[in-house]
């Protein structure tokens, strides 16, 4: 048996790979913005294909600013108002009502809010630089178009790692004033897990954390 089973590494690839297998994409650290704490390309790509008509308005009126403009909207609207709020009911932009996700439809008379919800695009992120200050790095971060969910530091028993130790991680190693840990407003909840065990958290307070 190699001894390369049994890492974090190869654990960490199992999840992606179990996540891509049940609809998941791959995004990359390097298309983070680590101040805004999202991935902006993936947010004005989820606009433009499920909302053109509101998009072509945005245009005619911003020109080539809209991308930039747009961005910076989402940002205050999340950080006023919280992530999920965002999420859940998206806001007004020059007049016109964007939205940010779509969730699941609570029956079957629209068959048009079955092909938006269809349209979210999840995302995995392994190894994700996050923090504006330094190259610390998450073990792995979950998107819904392109606004980080769920972030994870994972631990592998069989190598003497275990969720303990990221519990710690989240106490002490990863800075709660990082734009992507801030309370409601970016990431909504934090998992420590193991091949045993996952513990969560959806506010990270230092050595506080709970």
């Amino acid at each position: 048996m190699t001894q390369g089973l049994h890492t974090e590494h190869t654990f960490e690839a199992e999840i992606e790979a179990h996540l891509r297998a049940h609809g998941y994409e791959p995004a990359f650290s390097h298309d983070f913005d680590r101040d805004l704490a999202l991935f902006p390309q993936l947010v004005v790509d989820f606009v433009k294909t499920t909302q053109p008509k509101t998009w072509e308005k945005l245009e005619a009126i911003l020109k080539d600013n809209l991308d930039a403009l747009f961005i910076k909207e989402v940002c205050k609207v999340m950080d006023q108002r919280g992530s999920l709020e965002a999420l859940r009911h998206g806001f007004k932009f020059y007049g016109q009502k964007v939205q940010l996700a779509y969730f699941k439809p609570g029956h079957q008379k629209n068959p048009d809010l079955w092909t938006l919800y269809g349209q979210n695009r999840l995302s995995v992120v392994r190894q994700l630089r996050y923090d504006p200050s330094n190259d610390n790095e998450l073990d792995l971060v979950l998107c819904l178009n392109g606004v980080p969910v769920v972030t994870c530091e994972l631990k592998n028993a069989m190598t003497g790692q275990k969720v303990g130790h990221a519990k710690q991680q989240y106490k002490t190693d990863r800075n709660p004033k990082a734009p992507l840990f801030v309370f409601k407003s970016r990431a909504l909840v934090h998992f420590a897990v193991d091949s045993d065990e996952a513990w969560m958290t959806t506010q990270l307070e230092g050595v506080k954390t709970w």
